[in-house]
């Protein structure tokens, strides 16, 4: 639903979209990386996602990735259920599926409707979205109790947070900010 310029998630507005060629440097402020969509594979991003949890990142992929870039963690090898294992300060979670998701037949074409959910041509895969809802939502720092609202919370400096809430309706709405790392 793309309603408004924020998107209702479970989450909030709690991810960026970064391109491959990010610099390392960049991966490292973040604390999950998410390998979304079909890698090209190759040297240069096999070593950048091997420094990135090496120094404490958590990657996530899936089988079809780790298959473009041989010799990324050795020892993770594709099973029938999603691993999570422990490399230098880091980790990497590697799901079964190979890219996460599976077509859905669309009974007509794909409209850009005005004030309308967007049409979902591919959604995540059962396991999948359960494990990438786990994963977020430990990076959540609150949570918002409601319907119909968006949240995005924007780090200012230690202890330091703005808060930003939007009712993507024409009603009132009531809502309950929940802490998740300590108190407000």
């Amino acid at each position: 639903d793309e309603s408004g310029f924020n998107t209702p998630t479970p989450f909030g507005d709690i991810a960026d979209c970064l391109l491959s060629d990010a610099p390392g440097w960049l991966l490292q402020r973040y604390a999950v990386v998410v390998l979304a969509g079909e890698l090209a594979g190759g040297a240069e991003i096999r070593d950048k996602l091997e420094t990135y949890v090496r120094r404490g990142g958590h990657l996530v992929l899936t089988a079809g990735n780790l298959a473009k870039m041989p010799g990324i963690f050795d020892s993770l090898k594709p099973s029938a259920k999603t691993l999570t294992r422990t490399f230098g300060k880091g980790r990497v979670t590697l799901f079964a599926s190979a890219f996460g998701v599976k077509r859905v037949a669309l009974r007509q074409p794909i409209k850009n409707e005005i004030d309308r959910p967007l049409v979902k041509p591919f959604v995540l895969e059962d396991e999948v979205r359960r494990g990438l809802s786990r994963i977020v939502a430990e990076q959540a720092l609150l949570t918002v109790e409601s319907e119909g609202v968006s949240v995005v919370t924007c780090r200012k400096s230690r202890g330091e947070y703005t808060v930003g809430i939007a009712n993507n309706t024409w009603k009132e709405v009531r809502f309950r900010l929940v802490p998740q790392c300590g108190a407000i």
